[in-house]
């Protein structure tokens, strides 16, 4: 299928794509055809994501190129696909049932890290290095429940609420199952010091544990307000929100 995109806007434009589970990013995928239709999908420059939000992103991020070929409607539709195969799989209901009747065998923790793997097995085992750049930027917010402060996974590293550690290795997959670990069906996914290969100077906790994005914000507006904050401060131009 094919059809005309209509001319280009030139407006800057943040995308928050907010939780609630694949309803959230199912949901978004209509909302990035109608962007794609009126043409504005191309001006999108940051992107924040959280929870099932978080599942879409890591797909547009990745395939970002085929999204926003204009006029091509067939290259949108290939990029999604195996997302939707992905969300038909039931993937979280599964390891949460399995979970269920392994009981002992299968520990609690071993859910997240399950999820993470099948993230990663989506993405091709693609990292943060693979996201774009310079824009769009993405951003997969999850929460510190060590902490108490909003996280943020980018193409850099990760952004522990006070510095960035630059950790641009670090799975794609951790990322999102990390933002879209929903409390209390999978545990806390753990961000460690060595992972990071971080000095204890600059990481002070051994381990941080993080859960859905949701917890903090479950839009991802708090953080795009931070960014549109400091890009402000150092453009004359602004970016509107959606």
């Amino acid at each position: 299928m094919t059809g005309a995109e209509p001319k280009q806007s030139t407006s800057r434009m943040g995308l928050c794509l907010s939780g609630g589970g694949f309803r959230a990013t199912f949901f978004h995928l209509g909302v990035l055809k109608l962007l794609w239709d009126t043409g504005l999908l191309r001006n999108v420059e940051e992107v924040c994501s959280v929870s099932g939000g978080s599942i879409l992103a890591g797909n547009l991020a990745l395939n970002w190129k085929d999204y926003t070929r204009p006029s091509d409607e067939a290259a949108f539709y290939a990029a999604v696909l195996p997302l939707i195969r992905f969300g038909r799989s039931d993937l979280r209901g599964q390891i949460v049932r399995r979970s269920l009747l392994a009981g002992w065998i299968l520990p609690a923790l071993s859910r997240t890290r399950i999820l993470e793997q099948r993230y990663s097995d989506l993405f091709s085992g693609r990292e943060l290095r693979a996201l774009p750049s310079p824009s769009p930027a993405f951003h997969f917010l999850a929460t510190s429940l060590t902490t108490g402060r909003q996280v943020d996974f980018y193409r850099d590293g990760y952004y522990d609420g006070q510095q960035l550690h630059k950790s641009s290795d670090l799975p794609l997959g951790l990322a999102v199952a990390a933002s879209s670990a929903f409390p209390p069906l999978f545990p806390p996914a753990v961000i460690s010091r060595d992972r990071l290969r971080a000095r204890a100077d600059q990481f002070l906790l051994e381990n941080e544990l993080l859960t859905d994005g949701g917890v903090y914000d479950n839009i991802g507006v708090t953080r795009m307000a931070q960014i549109a904050e400091t890009r402000s401060a150092n453009t004359t131009d602004t970016a509107s929100l959606v």
